[in-house]
């Protein structure tokens, strides 16, 4: 798979813009994905004609099919599912599960680090605040279900996996570069 400088440059802005996205808005709009995914189509087949564009179309393929069950299940966003998608079409079948590997790796670490400081600091989701205001001064006496109800709160603090996938895709670059 080609890859030249200008082409690893925007696949590195597009990975900015979309990690900045999820920060923010723990979402990657469709317009941000789908420019990217024409973008890297419309380069190979401009750099290797019919065989460029079908290994992008390739590596488009198996990013979204490695993580589309994940959306299935209701563990990931489908933007990370079409940002994975977008990333193939820059680099290709090999390369695209090369980066799903090292995201998935990436965003276990993250997601598990992000576990502990929420149980060490005892930070909990702003649901969890709410129902700890109401309760306070009412129910004293149920602690230990609210206090298990925070607990699956925490579990379910949003993961802006964006940041993940940019560790794969970066990692994809260096493969191919090596």
């Amino acid at each position: 798979m080609v890859l030249t400088p200008a082409l690893e440059v925007m696949l590195i802005i597009f990975l900015v813009t979309a990690v900045i996205s999820d920060f923010s808005d723990h979402r990657i709009p469709n317009a941000i994905t789908l420019f990217a995914a024409v973008v890297g189509l419309s380069s190979h087949l401009y750099l290797g004609g019919l065989h460029g564009v079908g290994l992008s179309l390739g590596g488009l393929v198996v990013g979204i099919a490695c993580l589309l069950p994940f959306y299935l299940l209701g563990g990931m966003g489908a933007g990370d599912v079409k940002m994975m998608g977008a990333i193939g079409a820059f680099v290709g079948p090999e390369a695209s599960l090369f980066a799903v590997a090292v995201g998935l790796v990436a965003g276990a670490l993250g997601g598990l680090g992000l576990l502990l400081f929420n149980t060490i600091t005892g930070r909990r989701p702003s649901h969890s605040d709410t129902v700890r205001n109401q309760r306070d001064g009412v129910l004293t006496a149920a602690d230990g279900v609210f206090d298990a109800v925070a607990a699956r709160q925490t579990l379910k603090t949003r993961f802006p996996y964006a940041l993940a996938l940019a560790a794969g895709a970066v990692a994809a670059l260096v493969y191919l570069r090596g």
